[in-house]
């Protein structure tokens, strides 16, 4: 088991047993014992199905819950063949566009790739088999692109081989090209769903839940609940979130904050991505599950996650206070492997301070 597992699940206080025993009640799974449990972490054999009831995916009350699920199915099943058919320009993506998704997808499963490249039993617990059926194999896709005759800057047969074997050159972990297309799929249609514009950091939001869950409707729905989350933090105002954020890094560190602003590094390189996004793209994917358990229990305490960015400052501060710009600027884009139970408890004792200190 690779490190960054071991801090996933080995210091979960609750464990799968007690999970499953919470989340086969009779009658209602008890939501608040649920996100009790949920704080100290989540074995990844129960994660997704845990992740739903703290989302909201999921309905407390089982003798309601099989029609909330069929309803989801049936919404999904209609967003899914009203993307197919939408011929609107403003909801379609432009070749560039779709161009720039599939490269971050890529590259995204090219990180994941490394990381799970110590522990194969998490890959393969990714099988493309739960997906079910309605995933397209790569032969179907080539045929219809071919059919077609797509010359749209759209990926071709020739290039779905070399990305498949671009990714796993110099790997033991099985590659699998449709787990790109799903995470594609999904985005796509909430492009047209919602009539939102593409923004890339939905590679790194939805691929926790692609990982976690066995059906794409519960990854699309999981995804939905989380943006409601973001759009949340934002309601708040992110320059008035921003402004806070930078008052407490420079009363809590005020040589690494002296150190960021003598080396020109910009608050909007590195800190509104880490507060927008929930820190999806910057921790390692294992820390991120980890910390999400936490931040999905506690519903939307945006103080505690502005926090926990702080402490991820105050761990790695001794190794910031030597880079220049250039390094500080890909150091904060990908952090290190951290504790996230120290993590979070370094958050807690910072949030008491300032509490305390000023009452926020």
């Amino acid at each position: 088991m690779s490190e960054a597992d071991h801090l996933s699940t080995a210091n979960c206080a609750f464990s799968s047993a007690d999970f499953e025993e919470l989340l086969s009640a009779e009658g209602a799974v008890d939501i608040d014992r649920l996100r009790e449990a949920s704080r100290t972490g989540i074995p990844s054999s129960v994660r997704g199905e845990v992740w739903k009831y703290l989302l909201g995916v999921s309905c407390p009350d089982n003798t309601e819950n099989f029609a909330t699920q069929r309803s989801l199915f049936e919404e999904f099943n209609r967003v899914q063949q009203r993307t197919v058919e939408d011929t609107d320009p403003t909801r379609q993506l432009s070749p560039d566009l779709l161009k720039q998704l599939r490269a971050e997808i890529r590259r995204h499963f090219a990180f994941l790739q490394r990381q799970f490249e110590e522990n194969d039993d998490e890959w393969d617990n990714m099988s493309p088999a739960m997906f079910g059926q309605q995933i397209p194999t790569i032969e179907r896709i080539v045929s219809s692109q071919h059919d077609n005759n797509v010359n749209d800057g759209s990926i071709d047969g020739t290039q779905l081989s070399s990305c498949g074997s671009t990714i796993a050159t110099g790997s033991g972990v099985p590659y699998d090209v449709e787990r790109l297309f799903l995470l594609e799929r999904l985005i796509l249609m909430h492009i047209s769903a919602k009539n939102v514009e593409l923004d890339l950091s939905a590679v790194y939001l939805l691929a926790p839940f692609l990982h976690c869950m066995p059906d794409p409707c519960s990854v699309y729905f999981s995804f939905l609940a989380l943006q409601d989350y973001i759009e949340s933090i934002e309601s708040a105002g992110m320059d008035r979130i921003l402004a806070k954020f930078i008052m407490l890094f420079r009363t809590f560190e005020p040589d690494l904050c002296s150190h960021f602003e003598d080396e020109e590094l910009r608050p909007n390189e590195w800190a509104i991505p880490w507060l927008r996004h929930l820190l999806c793209a910057e921790l390692p994917f294992f820390c991120v599950l980890r910390l999400w358990d936490t931040y999905f229990a506690l519903s939307s305490d945006l103080e505690l996650h502005m926090f926990v960015c702080l402490a991820i400052l105050s761990l790695c501060k001794e190794s910031l206070l030597e880079c220049d710009y250039s390094e500080l600027k890909g150091s904060l884009q990908q952090l290190p492997t951290l504790d996230v139970d120290h993590l979070l408890a370094l958050a807690n004792n910072m949030q008491n301070q300032a509490r305390a200190a000023w009452n926020i």
